[in-house]
């Protein structure tokens, strides 16, 4: 946000600088010929300025808010985990987005991730860690730790043995 308020700043400054020369000098400038070219008795008007400075201050901001919907999640459903025999009770809700190129997905609740190059292969990376996370735990519960005990907890919501 610090970011994009800044780029706004900056956007307005320049404008503040080419649009004045304009009206001042009554002369369409080549560095000042984007942003207006509206004339009001041979005067570029102040108020055509103003609004030019906001549609680019504007710009600046949808461009930001298009790059966050593109760093933003995806929810994939997990219904099974075949061939491991393990049977999903109720669809695990994983979550899928894009970091440093490299998509991960997540199994929040029970804090298991994989990831992979593609959606689909980080949701099969997942799918095994989760496969593997429930039977090692389930074979293991009477040594558990209270972290790991917790895990096992959630994943036994989701899942059951076959």
């Amino acid at each position: 946000m610090a970011r994009e308020n800044q780029q706004i700043d900056d956007v307005r400054a320049r404008m503040r600088e080419n649009a004045p020369l304009c009206v001042r000098d009554k002369v369409r400038h080549q560095q000042c010929a984007p942003f207006s070219t509206v004339r009001q008795g041979g005067k570029k008007s102040l108020s055509d300025a103003k609004i030019l400075l906001e549609v680019g201050a504007l710009k600046v901001r949808l461009a930001s808010v298009e790059s966050r919907l593109s760093a933003t999640s995806t929810v994939v459903p997990i219904q099974s985990l075949h061939p491991s025999g393990i049977v999903v009770q109720r669809p695990i809700l994983a979550s899928v987005y894009l970091d440093d190129g490299c998509y991960v997905a997540s199994f929040v609740d029970a804090n298991i991730n994989g990831s992979g190059e593609s959606i689909l292969e980080a949701v099969e990376m997942l799918k095994e860690q989760i496969s593997w996370t429930f039977s090692y735990y389930t074979e293991n519960e009477g040594s558990l730790g209270e972290a790991t005990a917790k895990q096992l907890a959630v994943l036994k919501e989701f899942l059951a043995s076959a």
